[in-house]
């Protein structure tokens, strides 16, 4: 990526979008299944993770993967891919989980090499565009991941970021801005209806299930070139 801003053609330089993204206040050592639950009050099987006594809270786990694969011929193929799961067992897989190949494209349709970091990006931007969550009248999305360079990115270098033009300490332009500012509009999307959203850094075995996902459709689902946009959008009662 170019170190001009101007060539990267990003409006975050013209204007900071930097509203709620903030870390999720848990508990010392507390887990998403200690907050999150998965029955109702009425005892059937929730449609969301809700937390628990507050049904205007949902959780989301996220997880992006990168697999370098030689074939016998040695030649070295890279398969990205993201996914997020919303919903709680019972419900079957493919009513719970939403999973993509990384696009070749970012969102301003330049070609960008698939590395896990980017994976990690999309993982959210997906989670947070299929549910349109705000009309499921939630007033706080939780985001768990693994991942350091999403959730201490998104909630505290960012900021830094933003008041460095854009640039690391290095005085580079920060890796995978157009996902960063896609990310940061989604929350800003989210602030105008009044939802908050909350990026969690919980462990690695907390998101076994969704990071498996991830490895999964990378290895299996077909390459995808152009940025998809929304995802197909749901509701808590599908």
């Amino acid at each position: 990526m170019s170190n001009n801003l101007r060539q990267t053609g990003s409006s975050v330089q013209r204007h900071a979008i930097f509203r709620n993204a903030r870390k999720f206040p848990a508990p010392i050592n507390s887990t998403p299944g200690d907050l999150f639950t998965y029955p109702n009050p009425s005892g059937q099987v929730a449609g969301l993770y809700y937390r628990r006594g507050d049904h205007w809270t949902m959780l989301i786990y996220v997880a992006g993967c990168c697999l370098h694969q030689t074939d016998f011929n040695g030649n070295t193929f890279v398969r990205a891919a993201s996914a997020w799961i919303f919903r709680p067992p019972p419900h079957p897989l493919n009513g719970r989980i939403r999973s993509i190949r990384l696009e070749e494209e970012g969102p301003r349709k330049e070609q960008h090499p698939a590395t896990s970091h980017r994976a990690e990006l999309r993982a959210v931007i997906g989670a947070l565009q299929t549910g349109c969550w705000y009309e499921n009248r939630m007033k706080n999305v939780v985001i768990a991941s693994s991942s350091d360079y999403l959730v201490i990115g998104i909630t505290e270098r960012i900021e830094e970021w933003r008041r460095q033009g854009w640039r690391d300490t290095s005085g580079t332009v920060i890796a995978n801005l157009d996902l960063w500012e896609a990310l940061l509009r989604e929350i800003d999307h989210y602030s105008d209806f009044g939802t908050k959203v909350y990026f969690w850094k919980v462990g690695l075995y907390e998101t076994t299930e969704v990071f498996t996902a991830a490895i999964i459709t990378a290895d299996n689902m077909p390459d995808f070139k152009p940025y998809s946009g929304v995802v197909r959008r749901i509701k808590s009662s599908e």
